[in-house]
């Protein structure tokens, strides 16, 4: 669903919680964790505490470079598309280049930043799906809710001005909705990227283009 709603948002059929560095983050702030050792605190959850804290990291950072790198004949238009990619690229970019350092400064740590990274479901139970699931109940209910400014978005942003929509506002709500969701699944499950980027399209091929009817889908086929 996170996938769905950034492929809407962004316009663009490759986005994923990998284009804006959400996913990326999770893993820094997962492998930091476990070279700090970190991985029995808090009852065993504080690598997953360390993920949602930076995957929420990587998108203020992102959300900073965006608004710094807007041009002046773009102000009071708010966050644009195209900036937020490019400022996505960078942070995942960084980020990737952190948790490589992070690998050989700690080599005793790799094989578990690696498997962290990989994604997996193995030893998750109730406690990490109740830890998930606040952030994918927020965020889910605002995607939902959302679902027709991002029809309308896919017009694009002059279209979706003229309708009255401010296309600004409602990017930043979804993007936070859609990196809440990314978060709390990454926090404790680890990155299992493709499902983000293969499933809307799929469900977009069997439903068509109303987000209404995409972003649920998504989040069940997702599931699947």
């Amino acid at each position: 669903m996170a996938g769905a709603a950034l492929q809407g948002v962004l316009r663009n059929p490759l986005a994923d919680p990998f284009t804006l560095g959400v996913s990326g983050g999770a893993a820094f702030g997962a492998a930091l964790a476990i070279s700090l050792g970190l991985g029995s605190a808090l009852g065993g959850l504080g690598v997953s505490l360390s993920a949602f804290t930076g995957a929420g990291a990587a998108l203020a950072a992102v959300l900073l470079l965006g608004s710094l790198g807007a041009g002046a004949e773009n102000k009071g238009r708010g966050l644009e598309r195209e900036t937020l990619v490019l400022a996505g690229v960078v942070v995942s970019a960084f980020l990737a280049a952190l948790i490589a350092l992070l690998k050989a400064l700690d080599e005793s740590s790799v094989s578990g930043i690696v498997f962290w990274i990989m994604g997996s479901f193995q030893g998750r139970g109730w406690t990490e799906a109740g830890l998930a699931l606040p952030g994918i109940a927020l965020g889910s209910i605002v995607a939902l809710a959302c679902s027709r400014e991002l029809d309308i978005m896919s017009l694009g942003d002059t279209t979706a001005r003229g309708l009255g929509l401010n296309a600004g506002q409602s990017r930043l709500l979804l993007l936070a909705a859609a990196s809440a969701v990314t978060a709390s699944c990454v926090a404790v499950a680890g990155i299992i990227g493709f499902i983000g980027l293969i499933i809307p399209h799929l469900c977009r091929l069997l439903l068509g283009a109303r987000h209404a009817l995409v972003l649920p889908a998504s989040a069940l086929g997702g599931g699947l």
